[in-house]
């Protein structure tokens, strides 16, 4: 014979609401897992334009061909990035490599103008 504890069990109604414990521990969080997390947001939401660049580029009058060579370089330069960016981490900091990827890809993307 088995006999069931009616505090174990949970209703259909107590999973669907949630727990209010959970958002005061989210609110409870340090400041800087706020920034982490945003920061981790932003660069997800960030990739989320790749779809728009195929858009863009055809829209632009480029082969699809074209257009599948661009981002066939954007993800092989992502993937070399990822390497380098790790090997420089180790090699000089992770501080001096952040600033450098961040200047780096200043220089890279100015245009001429004029």
């Amino acid at each position: 014979m088995s006999t069931t504890n009616s505090n174990t069990i949970a209703t259909a109604t107590d999973l669907s609401r949630p727990q209010a414990g959970l958002w005061t521990e989210l609110r409870s969080l340090p400041r800087a897992a706020w920034v982490l997390f945003l920061g981790i947001f932003l660069n997800r939401f960030g990739t989320f334009v790749i779809p728009f660049l195929t858009l863009y580029l055809k829209r632009r009058g480029y082969t699809v061909g074209d257009t599948a060579l661009a981002v066939g370089c954007y993800g092989a330069g992502t993937l070399f990035a990822s390497f380098f960016g790790g090997y420089l981490a180790d090699r000089i900091g992770r501080r001096k490599t952040i600033t450098l990827s961040m200047f780096g890809g200043a220089v890279t993307m100015h245009e001429e103008v004029g």
